[in-house]
């Protein structure tokens, strides 16, 4: 489905003004663009700004195909967290996803992940009318190798985490080689939902997993296949799940959060009983999610953050 141009000032580097039936954080970049709009007055629509989704992990950073010394850079998707100093002087701004630093440098600043259409459209649900205690859906890749050893006898093979990546590497290629067990549902409090799939995008569809989501009280969330950042983080904060993660990085998008850091995935089980074993405090820190999606990381800050940083 073609969407024509909204916003004739915004332009996508691939897709041109018709980026809106291409890209994956549509409605959360739309409701941006609007409260920017919005907020910006007559100065938005002077204002270039250019979508750009480009992972450095894979590709070196393209060649300019013109000025845009007075265009403002949304840079999304790059899951390598590069730091774009040598755009620095190209850019009236860039705003980042996947930002590795405390706060913004110079005219480079940080930006949400962003969530999925199926998640932007789907309503919270109150507390008392979430029945799935724990939940996660995922792909079994390298970097959640100690995840799914915590929940096998595998942890004591070797009993010690796997930091180093090659080791991850290697283990996971092990285990892929044979008919790895991928539910581990029954682990946990009746209701949970715990599997892994055998690869990306073979899990859930999208509407069902923002369903399963929405009808959750712990969002287990680990590391995605290059960085721990993941959409999972912020569409469970839209959600108000009360979220399990290992470390993030120092942004204002997750530093003093309520987001729950697990360094271990081992302990996992007793960290999960523990927090069931405190309703209120669960009701609490779901509550304290949703105002800092609402006041953080939401499309409504995202575009006060820019705002902000153009005035």
């Amino acid at each position: 489905m073609s969407h024509a141009p909204r916003w004739p000032n915004v332009r996508h580097h691939r897709y041109g003004a018709d980026w809106r039936s291409s890209v994956f954080e549509r409605a959360y970049l739309e409701e941006m663009f609007e409260a920017l709009a919005a907020g910006m007055g007559s100065a938005f629509e002077s204002t270039r700004f250019l979508l750009f989704h480009h992972n450095t992990y894979w590709r070196p950073l393209p060649e300019l195909d013109e000025d845009y010394r007075d265009a403002v850079l949304i840079w999304l998707a790059d899951e390598n967290g590069h730091v774009p100093r040598e755009w620095a002087g190209r850019f009236r701004a860039i705003f980042k996803a996947y930002w590795p630093l405390p706060q913004a440098v110079g005219n480079l600043h940080p930006f949400p992940l962003g969530i999925s259409d199926a998640v932007a459209s789907h309503p919270v649900i109150g507390w008392d009318d979430r029945d799935i205690p724990v939940f996660f859906s995922g792909n079994l890749n390298a970097n959640r190798v100690d995840l799914y050893r915590s929940l096998t006898w595998l942890r004591w093979v070797p009993p010690f985490e796997l930091r180093p990546y090659l080791a991850r590497r290697i283990y996971w290629a092990g285990l892929k080689r044979v008919e790895f067990r991928k539910d581990f549902s029954a682990r946990f409090p009746p209701g949970s939902i715990f599997r892994f799939s055998d690869g990306f995008g073979q899990g859930l569809a999208g509407d069902d997993f923002a369903g399963h989501l929405a009808r959750t009280r712990i969002a287990v969330c680990p590391m995605g296949f290059r960085s721990v950042e993941c959409f999972r983080h912020f569409e469970a904060m839209k959600l108000g799940c009360v979220i399990l993660s290992p470390p993030l990085p120092p942004n204002p998008f997750y530093r003093d959060s309520p987001i729950v850091v697990i360094d271990r995935w081992r302990d996992l089980g007793g960290l999960v009983k523990g927090l069931l074993a405190d309703p209120s405090g669960l009701r609490e820190r779901s509550q304290a999610t949703l105002r800092w999606w609402e006041d953080r990381c939401s499309p409504r800050a995202a575009a006060d953050q820019i705002r902000a940083a153009l005035a």
